[in-house]
Parts: C-alpha cells; structure tokens; sequence
C-alpha cells in the first residue's frame, strides 16, 4: 500500500515500510561515534574514529581503577594509528583546574604548565584505586586544529591550537570523600604540522581499568 500522506496529528508505523528516497530536515547535532564497554582489566580505550566531518568533539565515560593501585585517566592524541609526541613536531599540553571536596567547600586549584604529551584526570591528583572516576571531555577543533596568528610571545611563530573543557567526580586518595572538578586544556603543536587527528586513546596512567564505560560524539558541523 502506498502512503500518500501522514495526517499532522499522528502517524501509523505498526507496518512494514520500505524508504527509497532521502529524507531531508533537521538531523541530530550530535552523533554517537564509537563506545567500549568492559567488566575485565584493560590497560586503555582507543578511539581511532575522529575526521574532518566534525570539528568538535565530547568524550564521556566512567572507569573503575585497579583496587590497591592508585592511578589517573590520561588521554592521548593519534595520529594515523600512533600516538601524538611531545616536543616541536608534537603537543604541549597546558591545563587548569578547580576542585573541591565534600568536606571542604573551599575550591583549590591545580596546573600543568605544557609537562605532558596527554591530558592528565586528574591534573595532579590520583584516583583512589578501586573507586569510580566519572568524567566529561569537551574538545574544540579536534581533527584539523585553529591555526593562530602571530602573538606578542617571546620568538612568535603560528601554531595549531586545540583548545577544550572538562568536569569529573572521584575519590581521591587524600581524604575517604570525594572531589568534583573542572578545568580548562590548551593542546599547542608549535609548528602547524599536526593538521589530521585522527583519534585519541584513554589511558590508564598507573594500572588497569577494571571496568570501563566511555563514548565518543561528534558535533555536526
């Protein structure tokens, strides 16, 4: 039976249809690109699925530390199947943050000054192993960068900027309450080469993770 015409006040699907067309209108700003889900020790999650159809991206999940060990979430760059470096041809990765405790509702802050080659969680304290770490990571420019100009810095040059946001809650292993955090990331490739990211790898900075819920969204462009 053809259908000719879907009244506006309801439509009937309790059939079978077949669509030979293209169906145009409003799509979803936000797609689920890649998911990994496991209940067994894994050292790190690779999302090697990040192209130039999106340029933003949100990665969220929620991991369980080797019990005993304390650790932290440290997520990578890729590259065409390998991680990203540090140093002239890879990144410098400069972030804050601002955290508290249930206890203490006085925020502290915490900073690294472009050490590391992979965004540290959290900044410079450790999950308490055993415990649940939830997290949300908002990247901007991901695939190809923002090219800058020339800034009022010491030997300027133009630099690939990825710039981005994160929040988490987790028991640290200073105190038997947790924390919530939130913080900022500058991801800087000094000499403009790194113009395809093509994926990231959530690691795990000290030991496993026992369990493990993380996925990846693109944000249409």
């Amino acid at each position: 039976m053809a259908l000719s015409k879907i009244q506006a006040e309801s439509m009937n699907l309790a059939d079978t249809y077949a669509f030979s067309g293209t169906v145009s209108g409003d799509n979803n700003d936000i797609v689920k690109l890649s998911s990994s889900t496991s209940s067994s020790n894994v050292t790190n999650v690779t999302f090697d699925t990040i192209t130039s159809t999106y340029s933003s991206y949100l990665l969220q999940g929620s991991i369980v530390a080797t019990d005993g060990q304390n650790s932290s979430v440290d997520i990578y760059l890729r590259n065409g199947g390998s991680d990203v470096g540090s140093g002239n041809t890879g990144v410098a990765i400069y972030q804050g943050e601002l955290i508290n405790r249930a206890a203490v509702d006085t925020p502290v802050g915490d900073v690294l000054n472009g050490d590391n080659a992979y965004l540290r969680l959290p900044c410079e304290r450790l999950i308490y192993g055993g415990s649940i770490f939830s997290f949300t990571v908002q990247f901007s420019e991901l695939n190809a960068g923002l090219l800058t100009g020339q800034t009022n810095l010491a030997n300027p040059i133009n630099r690939l900027i990825r710039n981005g946001w994160y929040s988490y809650s987790y028991q640290s292993v200073s105190a038997s309450d947790y924390y919530g955090g939130h913080g900022w990331f500058r991801m800087d490739n000094p000499n403009a080469n790194l113009t395809n990211i093509t994926g990231i790898k959530i690691n795990s900075g000290a030991s496993n993770f026992v369990k493990h819920n993380v996925q990846l969204y693109g944000y249409v462009k």
